[in-house]
């Protein structure tokens, strides 16, 4: 649930005072929720909001390893390939890049003295 993105802490705490009370049948004394440094309509937002999640159904609690194939339950590294195994994997048909030239070539090149 997002209620502590929408809520301060003191009003998520303030609402639950509210809503035991409620449950209980708990007077309070007036303008309680200020000694938490809440309003009152905060605390009336929030307290809706936690009654709506405590209302709906409840749901199945499933393992989280329920109905997961063994291959999966057990996760391998997948180590990178080697270049042999590159080069092994490559399309006939598949162009390969020329192997890089040597410095000492490239330097010739640039300079012809």
């Amino acid at each position: 649930t997002d209620l502590c993105m929408r809520f301060k802490p003191e009003v998520i705490a303030t609402a639950g005072i509210d809503l035991a009370a409620r449950v209980m049948n708990l007077a309070l004394p007036d303008r309680w929720w200020e000694v938490f440094d809440a309003s009152r309509e905060d605390v009336c937002q929030a307290s809706c909001y936690i009654w709506r999640l405590y209302s709906l159904p409840r749901t199945k609690n499933v393992s989280a390893t329920t109905n997961i194939p063994s291959a999966m339950a057990t996760p391998t590294p997948n180590p990178d390939p080697s270049p042999a195994t590159v080069e092994e994997e490559s399309h006939p048909d598949q162009e390969v890049a020329p192997p890089p030239k040597e410095e000492a070539q490239a330097t010739k090149e640039k300079d012809p003295d």
